[in-house]
């Protein structure tokens, strides 16, 4: 397929800003696009539309360069051009998305979302704050407890730390459901679809945490 000539005219010229100059000659414009089968009167009439819809500049006789209206799309791929520098190793999280069919349990689909990450886990990051509380109680399963049933923060700040009781607030309109795993254990907030028990202790050590959430889909009425 031909491409459409004024965008192949501001594609070429968009080329040349990754190359030692930021603009094209007519003549390069001519000698390029002829390998599309472009003819030399043509690319000159494209040029000269796409100058006059500001996306190409002259900022010397003969030579061209991007234009105000073109700008975004360049910044964009300019972007795309230092994906590389931005990019970190990874730490070993992720997250999932999946739609289920819960046809025994609910009769209709839900949607599963989960998040993991490998950092210190629940039990570490509320241990300086709340294990001199619970004494020798304190394990996986009551740090997750505590910051999903009773809403505590590592944070101090108000405002911080109220992602779990927003989600919670969320999820209860859907009646949907949000389960936490870290350490050696798994909490979660049951519904009366799920037979899960609140709490499972004694699981294999999982580095960091997962959570993981349930959102039925609309009850149709019938």
């Amino acid at each position: 397929m031909v491409p459409d000539l004024r965008s192949l005219v501001v594609t070429l010229v968009l080329g040349a800003e990754g190359g030692p100059g930021p603009t094209l000659s007519v003549r390069e414009l001519i000698e390029s696009a002829a390998l599309f089968g472009h003819a030399e009167n043509a690319v000159r009439v494209a040029v000269a539309r796409a100058t006059a819809a500001g996306l190409l500049v002259a900022p010397s006789r003969g030579l061209y360069a991007l234009g105000p209206a073109a700008r975004p799309v360049a910044d964009e791929v300019g972007r795309w051009r230092r994906i590389e520098r931005q990019t970190v190793e990874w730490t070993g999280g992720w997250v999932a998305v999946h739609v289920y069919n819960f046809r025994k349990r609910l009769g209709r689909k839900a949607v599963v979302i989960a998040v993991s990450d490998a950092g210190i886990g629940f039990r570490r990051s509320l241990e300086a704050t709340q294990a001199k509380r619970f004494g020798d109680r304190w394990g996986d399963g009551l740090a997750i407890e505590t910051a999903l049933i009773h809403n505590i923060s590592r944070f101090r700040d108000p405002g911080r730390g109220q992602g779990l009781s927003g989600t919670k607030r969320y999820l209860a309109r859907w009646q949907g459901k949000i389960s936490i795993r870290s350490g050696t254990a798994r909490v979660c907030i049951p519904q009366p679809w799920d037979d899960e028990p609140p709490m499972t202790e004694g699981l294999a050590w999982f580095p960091g945490s997962q959570v993981t959430i349930i959102i039925p889909a609309r009850e149709v009425a019938g």
